[in-house]
């Protein structure tokens, strides 16, 4: 599949924004943050569901936000790669290290279920541009009359969580359970099932035989499919399960459906740490080839400038 590229990056500038995104000032920016979540919970008297409910830029950059419960939360920032400060909203006190919100990667995975929604890399008449662990509003373009896509928070959260992630997304490739998500209709003059893949080299596959398996009526998007999705916006990919194809056709290409998907995506993304998805977005970021913006690959979910620009990379 040809890659949509989206955003030219060069190495010097990736390396200034991640390191003021781990700049001192963070703490005093997470104090406010702190202040405005305490605020709108004693005027709504529940927390908010995000960083921007209570009036909180929520973009590429530290402080980071979760819920841990009804009334208790966290928020951290990242200090070097893979440590973070954390202030536990229960004990009102700041610590070192990694503490992951209560909702396990598990969790939000079971929650996938409850999209309901067509999403970036879940649109079936737009090509969306966006990266959803981030607030900025998405890029989208296509059909007359196409719906903007929506960001859940289950999605947003696996996404800001990088390649801490990755094993549970994979694992879960294979999985049948339907989200509350159908695509299709009478608009479609054509319909089929698809095995494209946005591979981890940069160069294209070569040789290999597309499927195009033609099938009627409605498709209802799979956990397994979401799954999918989320893996591209982590590593960087177009990993599209449901896409629009000129004119009035749709695609989807769904693990479940083309399960060799599944052993593309584990040959290249498996056994990645850290350390080797930081290589491979700079990589990226040299030879221009980002379709948006990803996650520092750090278990604090840092994230990167989507205001940022080639220097000739």
């Amino acid at each position: 599949m040809k890659r949509l590229p989206f955003l030219a990056i060069s190495t010097l500038t990736f390396t200034i924004i991640i390191a003021a995104c781990w700049g001192p000032s963070k703490r005093d920016a997470s104090n406010i943050a702190i202040s405005k979540i305490d605020e709108f919970r004693k005027v709504k008297g529940r927390l908010p569901d995000s960083l921007s409910e209570a009036g909180v830029q929520d973009d590429e950059s530290c402080p980071c936000y979760c819920k841990t419960g009804d009334h208790s939360y966290l928020v951290w920032y990242g200090t070097t790669l893979g440590e973070s400060d954390t202030y536990d909203s229960e004990t009102r006190k700041w610590s070192p290290g990694n503490r992951a919100c209560v909702a396990s990667v598990a969790n939000l995975i079971d929650d996938l279920v409850d999209i309901d929604a067509q999403a970036p890399a879940l649109h079936s008449t737009a090509i969306v541009r966006t990266f959803i662990a981030d607030n900025s509003p998405s890029e989208f373009g296509g059909v007359i009359g196409s719906v903007a896509p929506q960001k859940f928070p289950q999605m947003t959260e696996l996404v800001r969580r990088g390649v801490s992630s990755l094993p549970l997304l994979i694992k879960h490739l294979d999985d049948n359970r339907p989200t509350k998500l159908t695509v299709g209709g009478d608009f479609f003059m054509f319909r089929y099932f698809s095995d494209e893949y946005d591979s981890k080299a940069l160069a294209a596959r070569e040789g290999s035989a597309r499927l195009e398996r033609d099938f009627n009526g409605n498709y209802t998007v799979r956990v397994g499919d979401v799954c999918y999705a989320l893996i591209g916006q982590i590593v960087n990919r177009n990993l599209l399960p449901v896409r629009y194809q000129p004119t009035a056709g749709l695609v989807a290409n769904s693990p479940i459906e083309a399960p060799v998907l599944i052993e593309e995506v584990k040959r290249d993304w498996a056994d990645t740490d850290a350390k080797e998805h930081m290589a491979s977005l700079l990589a990226d970021a040299r030879q221009q080839q980002f379709v948006g913006i990803r996650a520092c690959p750090s278990s604090s979910p840092v994230l990167l400038s989507r205001r940022v620009s080639s220097a000739g990379g």
